[in-house]
This record gives structure tokens, sequence and C-alpha cells, in this order.
């Protein structure tokens, strides 16, 4: 048993020096969007229907840097297997960095907004980050001119995110994607 521990030891110590020096710099940043993210303060909505929204995207992002802080402190104990690790800051990155950082950066573009709703176009869909119609956190490029680049006979994953001022119904009609360079054909499976 001794002889175990004695291994032991030193692995898990190592296993927790290389877990504090992967939080140290996920840390540091989160300091910096937390004071950010506070010291951001947007002006009254003058009845803009997005005002309230951004107000809200503000308060989640605080929460996710509060929380980041508090998973990031150097306290933690490192995971016990190196993936857990992985998975551990990954999901500090994806859901907690990612969208936080997000929110700051679009937050005064989306106050100001006049139009019914927003437009995000997202390149990369496949992540532990939900977009549900409850979400205030978007994702992508807000309004942005939608560019996605492949070879041919490559897919590739996007996700269009259309977010109402206020609550309505939509109907969408799919079609083939056309433009000056030619068409996309609209695949179903039969």
């Amino acid at each position: 048993m001794g002889a175990w521990y004695g291994a032991y030891q030193p692995r898990a110590r190592a296993r927790q020096d290389r877990f504090r020096q992967a939080l140290e710099p996920i840390h540091t940043e989160s300091h910096k969007l937390s004071r950010d993210l506070e010291q951001l303060d947007l002006p009254d909505s003058g009845g803009l229907p997005w005002g309230d929204f951004a107000e809200t995207m503000l308060a989640e992002a605080r929460g996710l840097s509060a929380r980041l802080l508090a998973r990031t402190a150097p306290v933690q104990q490192a995971p016990a297997q190196d993936k857990d690790l992985e998975v551990y800051l990954h999901d500090l990155r994806d859901s907690g960095l990612r969208p936080a950082r997000w929110a700051l950066g679009q937050a005064r573009d989306i106050h100001r907004r006049r139009d019914p709703f927003v437009l995000t176009v997202c390149s990369d869909p496949i992540s532990n980050h939900r977009i549900l119609p409850t979400s205030h956190l978007l994702a992508g490029i807000v309004d942005g001119i939608v560019e996605l680049f492949g070879s041919v006979g490559q897919y590739l994953p996007a996700a269009l995110i259309l977010v109402p001022a206020q609550a309505t119904v939509v109907t969408f009609e799919i079609s083939d994607l056309r433009g000056d360079g030619g068409t996309i054909r609209w695949l179903t499976s039969t």
C-alpha cells in the first residue's frame, strides 16, 4: 500500500500543478471580463424593443463571469482523469468565456436596434452551448453577411438564429440557396 501511495502522490501533484497552470489564464481573462462587464453601462433604451433584451444579456453574462471566477479559483481540485481535465477546461471556455465575451461585444449594438428581429449566424453550431427560445445570450455575428466557405462535396455546419423582439409566430419554408455564383440544391433524405 505504501509503494502505491508513494507512486500515486507525485502523479496527483503533477496533475494538480498542470491543472492550476491551465486555469490561470482562464481565471485572469475571467477577471478582466468581469471588470469590463461591470463597467459597461447601457443608456436608457427610450422605448426601443431591444433595451431589456440587451440588459438581460448583460445580466446573464455577469452571472456566467461570476461562475467562471468561482470555477477557476486556485483552490480547485484537479479532476482525477486527464480526459476529465480537458472536458472541464473546454466547458469553461465554451459555456462560459465565449458567450460572456460575445455579450460584452454585442450588447451595445443589440440595445440600440430598431428592427423587429435579430439574425445571427453561428458557424460553430455543434457545441455544449444550447440556443433555445428562452436563451438571452446568442452566438455568432449579428446582422452580418452570411459567408460560409467549403470545398466541393464538403458539408459545412452552420446555424441561422432568428430572435424576434416580441413573441410572434413565424413560418419558414426551406428552399435552394441561390446567388450570383449559382445554386446550392437543398438535399432531403429519401
